[in-house]
């Protein structure tokens, strides 16, 4: 498989760990004992303006024009020139809603069928711990960011506004796929994007998953399983504590 691309949406290099939040679960086992990621569709993500964009078509008749044409032309070089010539009297003849409102319809396809797998920069957000990692009872996977397997890795961008995806375009996919409301910025997510891929499995290289860091709260039955799947890995895992500071609302990390 080729290597990871970095998002054009910022070309900004990741960090050298990211780490995710889990609960104590099978889905997690399975990351931890199989070396793969479950690629999650963003329809089911909790927050439902993630991954839809606005459909809106280009602001002109010049560049709608122009838009369609270059439509004409790639589905005359891959299906040939009498196909191409009746879908162009096809859906030239569209009104502008019917085109945003086609559009829209496509996103709703891409945020069913897409494949995502989210992490954070950060590993001692008290939010995220008690949002993703069941109230602290969790842990947090920590991976090296070295990147083997096929798919896109973004940065995600927040923004107060809705992001806008112009259609015919299409050099506006990912930037608006990677944005998100800023309210949810203290997350400082990055996510593997893979199209037509939900519900399927991304491996990662066992070596990768360097530590995992256990909850404040993790039940001792939970601090045993995870234990217990660290056992079975042939690739040794670092394993750290999560304790709260004495002096601030904050949290220390010791060894396990």
């Amino acid at each position: 498989m080729k290597s990871l691309e970095i998002s054009p949406a910022t070309n900004e290099k990741p960090p050298d760990h990211l780490y995710r939040y889990r609960s104590v679960s099978e889905r997690t086992k399975d990351i931890i004992v199989n070396a793969r990621h479950f690629l999650a569709p963003p329809l089911h993500f909790n927050d439902p303006f993630d991954y839809a964009p606005v459909g809106v078509m280009p602001k002109t008749g010049f560049a709608l024009q122009r838009a369609l044409w270059r439509g004409r032309k790639l589905i005359r070089e891959t299906h040939g020139r009498g196909e191409a010539q009746q879908r162009f009297k096809k859906v030239s003849r569209k009104t502008r809603n019917e085109w945003e409102a086609m559009t829209n319809q496509v996103i709703e396809g891409w945020r069913a069928r897409a494949g995502v797998v989210c992490f954070t920069e950060d590993p001692a957000n008290l939010l995220m711990w008690g949002h993703y990692a069941e109230s602290h009872q969790g842990i947090c996977l920590e991976f090296r960011t070295r990147i083997h397997r096929s798919g896109l890795l973004t940065k995600v961008l927040y923004q107060k506004d809705r992001p806008k995806y112009v259609a015919l375009q299409g050099n506006n996919y990912i930037d608006s796929l990677s944005r998100k409301a800023e309210f949810w910025s203290y997350e400082r997510e990055w996510r593997v994007l893979v199209d037509e891929a939900a519900g399927q499995y991304l491996p990662y290289d066992p070596p990768d998953l360097i530590a995992i860091i256990l909850g404040a709260k993790i039940p001792p039955e939970c601090e045993t399983q995870v234990r217990g799947w660290i056992a079975d890995r042939q690739h040794p895992v670092a394993i750290k504590r999560a304790c709260l500071s004495r002096s601030k609302f904050e949290l220390d990390f010791i060894p396990a």
